[in-house]
């Protein structure tokens, strides 16, 4: 659905065309009638725990802004709740849930794990996130943050895991949607909700161009977050590599003539042996490496591949050999 007319309860937002909610967050006052050529509209309530028809507490059969829930598409609305937990709100509206979004910021992190279901999820478990619908990162772009009164909890970068952080980054997510649902829906859908038009040919292509560059910078940012998280990985790997595997290791895994299948030492002496049972010559580093980590080759009948396995260096006979 392309929405034409939008309304929230965000906290000092800023961005043109966003009209109030209507009294008692009673969405079904804006299409009375529900006639089906009013334009379709969007309503975004946060913290919606706290109005009355919604939160927990209020489970009456009176509660018709509640229970009409479930005929909100006959009035050509459609309604998008910010809240902290699921736990706060009645059955009229975790029933009538059709996409559920969860945002998870991890610490220090200026990206946010957003995930997906095709239903409310009452409890939030390793398997429920598991099994989410689909799953993104998005990344907290800073330019968003005048548009909203936003809190620090998003803003000073600290590691906060409270309910108010996740509430704070889903609306700093939400007012970035409205923004670009406004910039695609067209001049004249914005002209129309904000009650500024702009007859001016060269303001509307200055603002459609900066709509466009600020949607480009977004997904710039995010791309390049990415491969520095992926190369972040990459060099650790490395290191890693480096650190645990023997010298010259990638050598001797493609050449069964080199590869230690065999060791033992006892006192100064080390005797080594190849896939073949030649004796082979190595280092007093490469064979305290050997016997030390257990990691000879392990025979098999395609590419040889090593196999731990642990072992001690002592005084006495030390063997180590594949299985």
């Amino acid at each position: 659905m392309v929405y034409k007319e939008f309304y929230s309860n965000i906290e000092g937002i800023k961005v043109a065309g966003v009209r109030p909610l209507p009294e008692n967050a009673d969405w079904r006052q804006l299409n009375p009638n529900k006639d089906p050529n009013e334009p379709p509209k969007l309503i975004i309530i946060d913290e919606y725990q706290y109005f009355d028809a919604f939160m927990k507490e209020n489970r009456s059969a009176h509660n018709r802004i509640g229970k009409d829930l479930s005929t909100h598409r006959h009035y050509g609305i459609d309604i998008w709740f910010i809240t902290q937990s699921t736990k706060l709100l009645n059955d009229y509206v975790l029933e009538n849930v059709g996409e559920h979004v969860h945002v998870h910021r991890p610490k220090k992190k200026k990206t946010v794990d957003v995930y997906w279901w095709s239903y409310c999820q009452k409890s939030l478990s390793k398997t429920a996130f598991k099994d989410a619908d689909d799953k993104q990162k998005w990344h907290i772009n800073e330019n968003m943050f005048p548009l909203y009164k936003s809190t620090s909890a998003v803003t000073d970068g600290k590691a906060r895991t409270s309910q108010k952080t996740v509430s704070a980054v889903i609306t700093f997510a939400i007012t970035a949607i409205i923004l670009t649902a406004i910039i695609l829906n067209g001049m004249e859908s914005y002209t129309q909700m904000s009650g500024n038009p702009f007859d001016d040919v060269a303001q509307k292509t200055q603002l459609q161009d900066t709509s466009v560059d600020f949607i480009k910078e977004q997904d710039d940012t995010a791309t390049t977050q990415d491969q520095q998280d992926q190369q972040e990985q990459e060099n650790r790997r490395v290191y890693l590599l480096a650190q645990d595997l023997p010298q010259d290791y990638e050598i001797r895994r493609t050449e069964p003539m080199l590869q230690v299948r065999g060791v033992m030492q006892m006192g100064g002496k080390c005797l080594a042996y190849n896939a073949y049972g030649d004796v082979m010559t190595l280092s007093p580093t490469d064979c305290k490496d050997y016997v030390g980590t257990g990691r000879v080759f392990k025979a098999t009948t395609a590419t040889p591949d090593q196999s731990p396995t642990v072992t001690n260096i002592s005084d006495q006979p030390t063997q180590i050999t594949d299985q």
